[in-house]
């Protein structure tokens, strides 16, 4: 019976090998791993509605270079947001930052994400401007 406040979740074991592991490479064994996980789904999930919403106003247009252009029809303007492999992280140049929306819809685009997670890229935490 869960605590007060909590709900039980059944989920296959290879995706709860898959948050375990994740837990450990994220060196979280001071945060028990319920919490965590709860944590992590939570942030997920406020991401991806975070995209859901602004990403119909958002298109790939193409890369060339370091470079991926995205199109943001909720400002009117082509975006480009620059891959820098030495750190391993992408930079819109628009934004100034590295954690915008076009970053994160950078890594929604499967051809682009498929390669970035290939080199190692980890896909940040999307913020609201």
């Amino acid at each position: 019976m869960p605590a007060k406040g909590w709900k039980s979740l059944t989920i296959t074991e290879e995706l709860y090998n898959r948050l375990y592991q994740r837990w450990k490479e994220e060196n979280k064994p001071l945060i028990p791993f319920t919490p965590w996980a709860s944590q992590y789904i939570l942030e997920n999930l406020e991401e991806d509605e975070l995209l859901r919403r602004y990403a119909p106003s958002l298109q790939f247009i193409g890369t060339h270079g370091d470079t991926i252009d995205i199109a943001d029809h909720f400002i009117n303007r082509i975006v480009e947001v620059q891959v820098v492999p030495e750190g391993k992280f992408l930079y819109c140049r628009h934004c100034d930052r590295d954690d915008c929306l076009h970053v994160g819809f950078c890594f929604a685009i499967r051809e682009v994400n498929k390669i970035l997670v290939e080199k190692g890229f980890k896909q940040p935490r999307v913020k609201e401007q």
